[in-house]
């Protein structure tokens, strides 16, 4: 297998359906499906996120609050300002690492006049 540099990981991160952080809002809703979980993360202030599902209620910790580091290939280089991407592997705080994600969905948290 050929090594691959971070540039070119970094160039064809574009290339994943993916959601950045910063296009969430507090109250909006993500839902991950992995190919081996589904895992729903409520967005909240401060960086942190609401997680259950997957790892974390097979563990018996959902909900929980928490931060994710960013997606991942696996291994050392991540996106820090990327919250999943189809393909990727999501990394929370704790070091848990998901498997590939296959699919996203954004619920956005409205609130009306």
């Amino acid at each position: 297998m050929k090594a691959v540099s971070l540039n070119t990981l970094t160039a064809s991160a574009s290339l994943f359906p993916q959601v950045a952080k910063n296009d969430l809002a507090q109250g909006d809703w993500v839902v991950l499906r992995t190919m081996k979980s589904v895992y729903t993360l409520k967005v909240l202030d401060g960086g942190l996120y609401e997680a259950t599902g997957g790892w974390f209620d097979k563990k018996g910790l959902a909900p929980v609050r928490i931060r994710v580091l960013g997606a991942t290939w696996g291994g050392s280089a991540i996106m820090p300002t990327v919250l999943a991407a189809c393909g990727l592997r999501v990394e929370f705080q704790n070091r848990l690492i998901t498997s590939p994600v296959q699919r996203i969905v954004v619920i956005r948290w409205w609130v009306g006049n």
